[in-house]
């Protein structure tokens, strides 16, 4: 090599050592950040961003795993995931999909190595070690899941420490209440507990008994449910002391002979609002098809509910009994 090529790889060697230098001091605000990734030439091919690109936004984690549950059914997820996905960014909110639970937790998270290969580059101790997002980055958990899950017993007690103690968010959708029939903690928190659906699938009316939520009014221009499930629940944990019933299913005419139904209330919710602790929980049973997620009373009921669990908006939680003038006649 030549004086002047060898001068010259000296030249951009030194420049790229400074590079590196300068980049990392850049960048070391912001470690410990969920985004953060080690700085260097390799954060720079990365495309690593040097701010929080959802900075002022509310962020959500949206986990739809059925992985434990029914195989065959529950379709409705891929659409809804999309959808909610798509409407959240449009109203300026950060929704992230996951089918897994991996970020459920308050620990630090990294890429999963395997058994074949324990240190992956993403990994803990990899050479381009990498920390996700965590519970702490949150400001609300979405489930549509079904099944006891494959969350350890300290990612469980981290997602009610996540509610009840940091007072963030929950939002169960449908299935949501055909999860963790094992984990006590959980029902308790959502309010709720799946005992069947007696009438199978069918059309039906909501009786709406909190017209004032957000959403509620586009259920009172128009009350019919098409081709969804009536969720029947157990008599515990749900409980109207704690609940706040935003709508029910309207069963006045179906029949009461059904083998499978067991609560002679008429009281089968669709959605209400609860405290949990410090945080702000929302369940909806309704999402049972694909084709019911292109119905915009849907997507605005589950953004609402996004937006009231994130406190963008206010309303008291105000339990009450079912109203006497549609209880059913002794």
């Amino acid at each position: 090599m030549s004086f002047k090529a060898l001068f010259g790889s000296l030249l951009l060697a030194g420049s790229l050592i400074a590079t590196g230098t300068a980049e990392a001091q850049s960048l070391e605000k912001y470690r410990g950040l969920p985004w953060y990734k080690q700085p260097g030439p390799a954060t720079r091919r990365l495309g690593l961003p040097t701010v929080d690109p959802y900075e002022g936004m509310k962020k959500v984690l949206f986990i739809a795993d059925q992985s434990t549950g029914s195989q065959s059914l529950h379709d409705s997820t891929n659409r809804a995931m999309a959808i909610m996905e798509e409407v959240a960014r449009k109203n300026g909110i950060a929704l992230f999909i996951r089918t897994d639970f991996t970020y459920v937790t308050k620990s630090p998270v990294y890429g999963r190595p395997t058994p074949e290969i324990p240190t992956l580059d993403y990994s803990k101790g990899g050479p381009k070690e990498s920390i996700g997002r965590n519970l702490d980055w949150y400001d609300a958990v979405v489930f549509f899941t079904t099944g006891e899950t494959t969350m350890t017993d300290q990612q469980k007690k981290d997602l009610i420490a996540f509610i009840k103690q940091d007072g963030k968010g929950f939002v169960g959708i449908h299935t949501a209440t055909v999860t963790g029939f094992s984990w006590k903690d959980y029902g308790e928190m959502l309010g709720g507990r799946f005992d069947g659906h007696p009438w199978g699938r069918q059309d039906f009316k909501v009786i709406v008994e909190r017209p004032d939520f957000p959403g509620m009014d586009l259920f009172v221009a128009d009350p019919n449910i098409k081709d969804e499930e009536i969720y029947q629940l157990l008599d515990e944990p749900y409980d109207r002391t704690k609940a706040d019933v935003l709508m029910r299913a309207d069963v006045s005419g179906f029949s009461k002979s059904e083998p499978d139904l067991r609560r002679t209330d008429n009281d089968f919710p669709v959605a209400w609002i609860k405290d949990y602790g410090k945080g702000r929980v929302f369940y909806g049973a309704l999402g049972h098809t694909s084709e019911s997620w292109g119905d915009p009373r849907y997507q605005t009921l589950y953004l609402d509910a996004i937006k009231w669990v994130t406190r963008t908006f206010d309303y008291p939680v105000r339990p009450h009994p079912m109203p006497k003038e549609t209880q059913p006649r002794p």
